[in-house]
């Protein structure tokens, strides 16, 4: 959980106060690896900040999806999803991890984590970019229709940033 007050937020990650609205919220692991018991854990699952594997037949990659600031121009919030990857689509990230990135191709992943808050997400699909100097960036298909593909296509107001900081 993230304290925050008017004058800033608590951050778990560095343990530093920073002033304004929380701009970004991440997940440790995949929904499926996160919620397993601790031998469970030790033994299905393999992890470091940006790639995970569960049951050695299962990857994901530690991604962003942003959302814009519809009140702050060139502004967004960023949450930090793991999305589920093919075989495919996680050799394609490791073989471009230290370079080459930008020039490939989009490709589909899952969601492979759930938002209090929001309709259940994981298992949406949403397009995986690579890029060289960041982590992958996620876009929702065109079609989704549930609420954060929205908020993603329309950005959020200063009320909803506000509601999602709390």
């Amino acid at each position: 959980m993230v304290d925050t007050s008017e004058d800033g937020f608590h951050c778990e990650v560095c343990g530093k106060m920073h002033e304004g609205l929380l701009q970004d919220k991440g997940f440790r692991l995949p929904d499926d690896a996160f919620y397993l018991d601790y031998l469970d854990s030790y033994t299905r699952v393999r992890s470091n900040s940006d790639f995970c594997t569960l049951d050695e037949s299962r990857h994901f990659l530690r991604c962003v999806l942003n959302v814009p600031l519809s009140y702050k121009s060139k502004e967004h919030f960023g949450w930090g999803f793991w999305v589920e990857v093919d075989q495919q689509g996680l050799d394609l990230a490791l073989s471009k991890w230290d370079g080459g990135a930008d020039e490939t191709e989009r490709f589909m992943g899952k969601l492979a984590n759930d938002i209090p808050g929001y309709e259940p997400l994981a298992g949406e699909p949403v397009w995986v970019k690579l890029y060289d100097d960041n982590r992958p960036l996620l876009q929702f298909p065109k079609d989704a229709s549930h609420q954060l593909a929205k908020e993603q296509r329309e950005g959020i107001s200063l009320r909803r940033h506000h509601e999602i900081a709390d």
